[in-house]
C-alpha cells in the first residue's frame, strides 16, 4: 500500500534530512501522504484518523470512558455522535460478547 521508495525518489533531489517535506501544519502533510498511498475514496484528515481509533477501540473492548479521555469527548452524547454509534448497538453487541464469555 505504502509505497517509501517512491518516496524517497521523489524528495531525493531536495537535499532534505528527511524523505518529507517539512510543513508546518499537519494537514498540509496529509495530501502527500494520501497521494503515495494511493488513498484515493475520502480525504485523509485527522478526523478521519481519530474517529477510526475511538471505533476500533470501542468494538475491541475497551471501557468507553478511556476511550472518551482518549479522544477529549467530555459527554458520552457526544462522543456517541462522533463515532456515528447507535446506544442500542453498542449494549447489543456487550450482550452478544457476554454471552461468549459466560
Amino acid at each position: 500500500m505504502f509505497r517509501p521508495v517512491a518516496l524517497i525518489e521523489q524528495y531525493a533531489p531536495l537535499g532534505l534530512a528527511t524523505c518529507l517535506p517539512y510543513v508546518r501544519e499537519i494537514y498540509d502533510y496529509l495530501p502527500h501522504v494520501q497521494h503515495l498511498a494511493s488513498l484515493n475514496r475520502i480525504p485523509l484528515s485527522t478526523r478521519l484518523g481519530r474517529k477510526t481509533f475511538a471505533t476500533l477501540k470501542i468494538y475491541q473492548g475497551i471501557p468507553k470512558a478511556q476511550v472518551m479521555l482518549a479522544t477529549g469527548h467530555t459527554t458520552e452524547k457526544s462522543f456517541n455522535r462522533y463515532l456515528g454509534i447507535d446506544e442500542q448497538e453498542l449494549v447489543q453487541t456487550a450482550r452478544k460478547t457476554a454471552r461468549r464469555v459466560a
